[in-house]
């Protein structure tokens, strides 16, 4: 695959690009354009205290039941294989 990266500054509203030589005439082109001082969208890290309280809507005994649950869960995790 060839790729081409090239920064330009438009004028007005146009953009022109010459291909280089090693692209085939006639050929397709994919063209993306992103401004270059646009700040890059960053992912909020993972933050687990968005879910405290989700829960506190469930009955006690649902509460301990999904409590014990886990509980096994994660002593199956120590268990020798």
């Amino acid at each position: 695959m060839n790729a081409h990266r090239e920064i330009v500054k438009p004028i007005g509203r146009t953009i022109s690009l010459e291909l280089p030589e090693e692209f085939v005439l006639g050929d397709q082109v994919e063209v993306i354009i992103l401004p270059l001082n646009e700040p890059s969208v960053r992912k909020p890290k993972n933050d687990l205290r968005r879910f405290r309280g989700a829960l506190a809507h469930l009955p006690e005994k649902e509460k301990k039941e999904m409590d014990d649950f886990f509980k096994n869960i994660r002593n199956e995790w120590e268990r020798d294989i």
